[in-house]
């Protein structure tokens, strides 16, 4: 993720490019110098999907199932509820995943709602996630456009596209990991949901094997997402988070 999402912007910087298309949850939290995003676009379901074959749920997976994901975060997550299960991690875009599902290299796979509904490939027997179970990440469903700072032209030209609900929510989410210091590869999730002027913000930090997972719901103005951001990430770390990710990242 790391590598393409910087190739794309040093596209941008060397005028190659007008903008980008990125998927929210693959940025940096840090904001590349030169660079920043000039819309956040109406967010789709940003759930995860368990997939396989049978069409089984989470509790039907026979005891030690393999499941593809490379993302500590899900797995984390999917420990807390199925201790027994077994990870190996998976690569490449959703067609070349699924076809790994299909020569029966995994019991059953985790994948992101919205990509799967982009694609047309979501199908009613595929178990989507409470977010009880599977929290989502930072920005997940959500699509921004990046452009050259101070390129006026192009800003006015994509900001009509903008959420203004999709963009607070987005920005607390990242800004809760940002102050974290987390990653799109850390034990982190963050999802937070608008209802009217306010802006409930749920977090969770998780060691690796889902025995310890700290949860917090913060409310706060939708005007304020930055700060509702960090007084998540504050009270997560109150509760322990820097211990578990700095074990985790060591």
């Amino acid at each position: 993720k790391g590598l393409f999402v910087k190739e794309i912007e040093e596209c941008l910087l060397a005028q190659k490019a007008d903008l980008a298309v990125h998927s929210m949850k693959d940025l940096p939290y840090a904001a590349r110098e030169g660079l920043e995003i000039a819309s956040i676009l109406k967010r789709e379901d940003p759930g995860d999907t368990l997939v396989n074959l049978q069409g089984k749920n989470i509790s039907d997976l026979p005891l030690g199932a393999l499941v593809g994901t490379s993302s500590v975060r899900r797995r984390a997550q999917l420990l807390a509820t199925r201790p027994d299960l077994n990870f190996k991690d998976i690569r490449g875009n959703v067609g070349t995943r699924l076809s790994k599902l299909k020569g029966n290299e995994f019991s059953a796979l985790i994948l992101a709602t919205a990509g799967l509904k982009r694609l047309g490939l979501m199908k009613q027997e595929y178990f989507q996630f409470s977010k009880k179970i599977m929290l989502p990440a930072a920005g997940q469903g959500a699509i921004g456009i990046q452009v050259r700072s101070g390129n006026d032209d192009v800003r006015n030209l994509v900001s009509d596209l903008a959420c203004s609900q999709t963009t607070a929510s987005v920005k607390a989410e990242r800004k809760m990991v940002q102050v974290l210091g987390g990653d799109c590869g850390s034990p982190i999730a963050g999802f937070a949901v608008p209802s009217g002027d306010k802006l409930e913000l749920n977090g969770m930090v998780s060691d690796l094997n889902g025995v310890k997972v700290l949860r917090t719901v913060c409310v706060g103005d939708i005007t304020a997402p930055d700060e509702l951001g960090e007084r998540a990430a504050r009270a997560l770390m109150k509760a322990g988070a820097s211990s578990i990710l700095n074990k985790v990242n060591y």
